[in-house]
């Protein structure tokens, strides 16, 4: 049995050997650390609201009481078409690096909610308050909006304009497992270069 792991062990560094040797390997190997350095610089920069975005927002449901809901990057209605999902995957793939609130992190969302330019809130309220008290209490719960206007109006009709304030970033989760990863290339290829260079 230890002559068998033995020759499995050994047979792996020859494989690795030779792939390591091989100049094809190299250059993508090489090329996979630059680009996932890129995304770590660019990643941790996102952090200090680097990449801000504003956009409208309009199509908003009624919830209950003065609270009114808007799914983040759904402006038009789903298709079971072509088009349809093209929204869907964009709606799914933007809310992959716009934080919101959840049960885990209640205050985790850094999205600010505007009413002709003018920030509403609180922000992060209880979906009950925004309810019941309204008065321009917004909350960002996973991909959904759900806030009150000022005057507790309906934002359909009141002819007023709401805008929101996002910034986008990598999940933290993602950010350390790409830094993990990184980390194991270059030792890696130091360990690689150590070696031959004996």
């Amino acid at each position: 049995m230890y002559q068998i792991i033995k020759t499995l062990i050994s047979s792996c560094k020859n494989f690795e050997n030779k792939v390591i040797s091989n100049k094809l390997f190299m250059v993508l190997y090489k090329t996979t650390i630059v680009i996932l350095s890129l995304l770590i610089v660019l990643s941790f920069l996102s952090y200090f609201g680097i990449f801000t975005r504003t956009h409208v927002i309009s199509n908003f449901q009624h919830e209950i009481g003065y609270c009114y809901q808007n799914r983040m990057f759904l402006d038009k209605p789903l298709h079971r078409d072509f088009s349809g999902v093209m929204i869907y995957l964009k709606m799914r793939i933007m809310n992959f690096f716009v934080i919101s609130d959840s049960m885990r992190n209640n205050r985790a969302s850094k999205l600010i909610l505007y009413e002709d330019g003018i920030p509403l809130g609180p922000a992060h309220s209880l979906h009950q308050n925004i309810r019941e008290i309204g008065e321009g209490r917004y909350s960002h719960w996973i991909n959904t909006i759900y806030f009150s206007t000022s005057e507790n109006s309906n934002p359909n009709t009141n002819n007023k304009e709401y805008k929101i304030q996002y910034q986008l970033s990598i999940p933290f989760p993602i950010f350390i497992i790409m830094l993990l990863i990184l980390t194991l290339l270059f030792a890696r290829h130091f360990k690689h270069k150590i070696a031959s260079t004996d």
